[in-house]
């Protein structure tokens, strides 16, 4: 097996992780479970969180839908880190 074939596997088994991680954030954002997010979110890493979910979202949810989740997160995650 070629290095380029095994970097492939592993940037697939890492994006199934995220994906899995992001839908469970943003089940607790659709239920409003703030505090919850926020922990959810450092454990994600917050560098990596923000442009990942925006990423993930645009590929399951409506713009608008979107941009309210997204907007509702940044700044609760926010008001509770602050």
């Amino acid at each position: 097996m070629k290095k380029s074939e095994i970097r492939e596997m592993i940037k697939e088994e890492l994006l199934k992780e995220n994906t899995v991680l992001l839908v469970a954030i943003h089940h607790l954002i659709e239920k409003k479970q703030w505090k919850q997010c926020v922990k959810q979110i450092d454990q994600y890493g917050t560098k990596d969180f923000w442009k990942d979910y925006r990423r993930w979202m645009s590929g399951v949810v409506t713009k608008p839908l979107a941009y309210d989740n997204f907007s509702d997160m940044v700044i609760n995650y926010f008001k509770i880190k602050h």
